[in-house]
């Protein structure tokens, strides 16, 4: 089963913007996510309109694939 850290922010445009990251560490607490978040923040990387204001959530979301046999 894959996993991918999910990082949701609000815009200063008030949109959402997710980050996503796969394979995160299996140990990896909230509060390291959050200083994380807090980080990207204030150092602002990404050239987005309005800028990244807020921590909206973040989510670990766990994906199951099933090849299909074809034939």
């Amino acid at each position: 089963m894959a996993q991918t850290l999910e990082m949701i922010f609000k815009t200063g445009q008030g949109r959402n913007f997710r980050i996503t990251l796969d394979d995160p560490r299996f140990d990896l607490q909230p509060s390291e996510v959050k200083a994380f978040m807090d980080l990207v923040i204030s150092v602002n990387p990404f050239d987005i309109e309005g800028g990244l204001v807020e921590i909206v959530g973040a989510n670990i979301i766990d994906t199951e694939v099933q090849p299909l046999q074809l034939v």
